[in-house]
């Protein structure tokens, strides 16, 4: 009997953590601060993968894709991507000029889960950003970067976002793809939507700025190696540590017990070891293709993360672990010059991700069921086409009127150049 008084009370106290109520409002802000920690990892992992005298022109690019696309996503970008939360531009805007809705007590506040939704976005947007970033080191125009960022938080990711999470044509219940496939497109915490999306508009404008100097020669490639292995292998792991807020915290409940739900952090973890050892095997023992298919799991994991069994989650992280050393050859192939490997590892393994939760999240092969593998496929099909197309259009306009890359001259450290100084002034930089 007192078993189950015990059991009564600790539901009647989850219960507050579902819905909109304060329990579930601090459970949001503490997920989205892991997903915002994600850019320390991203600035380690990139940082470690560049040339010494590039290395604070990285940091600079991290910290602006955070700060800069924050301010712009915060008041543009929430709002087009989510119209059920902020109900329209305008209205939003407004409510950024009165401090009543955005009250520090959360029984004061007008709308306090609106204020929290938001922040948890934000730190999904600045992550897009990020990993394009990654992609163009080392010889792209700090302004353009800047542009760049702002257009991607502002417009190109919100836009796919409204498709999918944000009740539109793709993931909406009563959306074309619902209609079409029996199924609405599932991708539940950013498998394409968030990485594939900043995957593939990395590959956009690392082709349009084309390869650093001496990175190909008669058409072969020429490995261009990073500066400190040890600060990528701190950025990744630092990625896995903060990942489960952004697989988790996607319930953006704790518990609901509406439904008795919540989302396992086991398939995640199962799907990172499984991309990890993958990678590291199929490229005897890499040491950054292993780091990379670390992320590759825990990125190709997200779409399926709240209907996968921990098994089918072990297999989703080992395809990705072995599909983005071969993605990486073929950009190589096209002389496209891609740093940290960013569209392998966020594009290719998002895009397996989306299709592998049509596979594994079926109830015939242990999932949880509600998803069509025809609508994950075109799904992805649309992501590329969206990242791509629009990426390639936007980066080519803004190389027309400021210039995407940097001079030859300012290529020679980005460090000195751009910022005038150096993340190392008592070492001789190595070109």
């Amino acid at each position: 009997m007192a078993a189950e008084s015990i059991a009564k009370a600790v539901h009647d106290v989850l219960a507050t953590w579902g819905a909109q109520g304060p329990g579930a409002i601090f459970f949001l802000v503490w997920a989205a601060v892991l997903v915002v920690g994600m850019q320390l990892g991203f600035m380690f992992l990139e940082a470690g993968q560049v040339r010494t005298k590039n290395v604070v022109s990285v940091l600079m690019k991290n910290l602006l894709d955070l700060s800069l696309g924050g301010i712009v996503f915060i008041f543009f970008g929430f709002a087009l991507a989510f119209p059920d939360y902020a109900q329209s531009i305008g209205k939003w805007i407004a409510t950024m000029f009165t401090a009543n809705p955005w009250s520090a007590d959360p029984m004061k506040a007008a709308d306090p889960y609106n204020l929290a939704y938001c922040f948890f976005q934000f730190a999904f947007c600045a992550t897009a950003a990020t990993i394009v970033s990654g992609a163009v080191a080392e010889r792209i125009n700090f302004k353009a970067c800047l542009v760049m960022t702002v257009l991607i938080t502002g417009l190109l990711y919100p836009i796919f976002v409204l498709w999918t999470w944000g009740g539109g044509w793709m993931g909406g219940d009563t959306g074309l793809f619902a209609k079409v496939f029996g199924q609405p497109y599932h991708d539940f915490a950013g498998s394409t939507v968030v990485h594939a999306i900043g995957g593939f508009l990395a590959m956009a404008a690392a082709y349009l700025l084309g390869p650093r100097i001496g990175r190909f020669k008669n058409g072969k490639p020429v490995p261009i190696p990073g500066h400190n292995i040890p600060q990528a292998f701190l950025g990744a792991l630092f990625l896995a540590i903060t990942w489960y807020g952004f697989n988790v915290g996607s319930s953006a409940v704790l518990y609901d017990p509406t439904n008795e739900s919540w989302i396992s952090s086991l398939v995640a973890t199962l799907a990172m070891c499984g991309g990890a050892a993958a990678a590291a095997f199929t490229t005897r023992f890499d040491p950054l293709w292993a780091a990379n298919g670390l992320i590759a799991g825990l990125v190709a994991i997200c779409a399926g993360c709240d209907i996968m069994s921990p098994f089918g989650a072990l297999l989703t992280g080992i395809v990705a672990g072995l599909i983005i050393k071969p993605a990486f050859r073929l950009l190589e192939k096209l002389e496209i010059d891609d740093v940290v490997a960013a569209c392998p590892v966020h594009g290719f393994a998002g895009v397996w991700g989306a299709i592998a939760a049509g596979i594994f999240g079926a109830e015939a092969l242990g999932g949880a069921g509600g998803v069509s593998l025809a609508a994950q496929i075109v799904g992805a099909l649309v992501c590329i086409a969206w990242a791509l197309g629009s990426g390639f259009a936007t980066f080519y306009v803004i190389d027309k009127v400021i210039g995407l890359r940097a001079t030859e001259e300012e290529e020679k450290g980005l460090d000195e150049t751009e910022f005038g100084v150096s993340a190392y002034p008592y070492m001789e930089t190595r070109d």
